[in-house]
């Protein structure tokens, strides 16, 4: 408006097109909003090193975190402190409810525990080499639960604190859905990896029914790059 000058009156159509250009644009905010409540953020962590990381055929060693471990636990908790998380789950091994224990000091969140996040069961013949004491069948029906599980959650910014052959195969079971077979999953477990106190990132938009596979084996909140241990 020059200064002086008196406002022109707003007309009908003038007072028309405000109305819709409000309305358009409410309900893109509306839409955005509904978007962002369907889609949910999960963060799966592995467990920080542990004395059976170090020595895997000690069977009799205590499942506890190393001095390694413990710090690296804290620097994965500083990272989800800034992750908005809303519930935070754990594998019922010691070496998983310590690691997550850590995080949820940080988070203020209390760790829960489900079994079904626990470990593919292995024995190790030497350091290097091992056998699956747990079937793939068995397994199988493990990830259809997660997964079924992480679906209808209501909170939209989860972590979940794993193991490595199971993060990996839980990855592989949503990129494979209905082609999902053991080949696929021990190729898919032979090329990729899942370091210590990693932080992995998958979405699900449960009004398409879609997931999505956002990162893997994130370890840059560590502060050096972590020794790659296979399993557990």
């Amino acid at each position: 408006v020059v200064a002086g000058s008196i406002p022109a009156p707003a007309t009908k159509k003038n007072r028309f097109t405000r109305f819709f250009l409000f309305m358009a644009s409410s309900e893109r905010i509306r839409h955005h909003a509904r978007k962002e409540c369907m889609r949910k953020t999960i963060f799966l962590i592995r467990h920080a090193e542990a004395t059976i990381n170090i020595n895997p055929l000690n069977t009799e060693a205590p499942d506890v975190l190393t001095g390694s471990g413990s710090d690296e636990a804290r620097s994965t908790a500083k990272r989800c402190a800034e992750l908005h998380i809303e519930s935070l789950y754990t594998s019922k091994t010691p070496r998983a409810q310590l690691t997550a224990n850590i995080i949820g000091i940080t988070v203020a969140r209390e760790p829960v525990v489900i079994d079904f996040f626990k470990e593919r069961k292995v024995h190790y013949t030497d350091a290097k080499t091992y056998t699956y004491l747990e079937s793939f069948e068995e397994l199988k029906s493990r990830l259809i639960m997660a997964k079924q599980f992480l679906e209808n959650l209501q909170n939209r910014h989860v972590a979940i604190v794993s193991h490595a052959l199971f993060i990996r195969a839980l990855i592989a079971f949503i990129i494979f859905d209905n082609s999902f077979t053991e080949d696929l999953l021990e190729q898919f477990t032979r090329t990729t990896i899942v370091d210590n106190a990693s932080l992995s990132e998958i979405t699900y938009d449960s009004e398409q029914a879609k997931w999505r596979i956002v990162l893997l084996n994130d370890t840059s909140h560590l502060s050096k790059s972590p020794t790659s241990k296979r399993t557990d």
